[in-house]
């Protein structure tokens, strides 16, 4: 009927579940259907700010050492997430960024370095194709700030090595 249904109409009906409004985590929060547990958990940290901090960004897959730490640490303390930007070309193009570089032929100042010439650099410092760039993302599970300030100098560390071995 276009109306928005209550959950408790719509549990085990997977067709009603279009006609659910904004208030679904809401209901969710406060509902006593079984098996709701771990969206009750989400919701709430969510509703307190109590989210994930991401620490560091990375070009090249860390899934082992985000294991090793963990592992030291006895329980997920950081987790690793990817996005993929399909090119440079996007990359490039989706943000406010303008690129510089020292002023040619000894002049002072800088100059206005255009998008094509700042893929094309990049391409040569990274060895990176311009067709594909894949960023892992480390974030802290935990919401202890200590916690997260170890977690983030550890990787920090990591990163810095890892651009010295470069």
């Amino acid at each position: 009927n276009g109306k928005s249904e209550p959950l408790s109409k719509v549990h085990g009906k997977p067709e009603l579940f279009k006609y659910l409004d904004d208030n679904i985590t809401e209901e969710l929060a406060s509902s006593n259907l079984p098996g709701l547990e771990r969206a009750k958990t989400i919701i709430g940290r969510i509703q307190n700010k109590d989210l994930y901090k991401e620490l560091i960004r990375f070009t090249i897959d860390m899934k082992e050492e985000v294991k090793k730490f963990n592992h030291q640490h006895g329980r997920p303390v950081v987790a690793q997430t990817s996005r993929f930007i399909k090119s440079t070309k996007q990359w490039f193009c989706s943000f406010n960024v303008t690129f510089y570089r020292p002023a040619a032929d000894g002049e002072e100042g800088i100059d206005v370095v255009s998008l094509e010439e700042a893929r094309d650099v990049n391409h040569a410092v990274t060895g990176e194709s311009t067709e594909e760039i894949e960023e892992y993302i480390i974030y802290c599970t935990e919401t202890d700030i200590e916690v997260q300030c170890n977690a983030k100098q550890y990787f920090t560390n990591l990163l810095i090595g890892t651009t010295k071995q470069s």
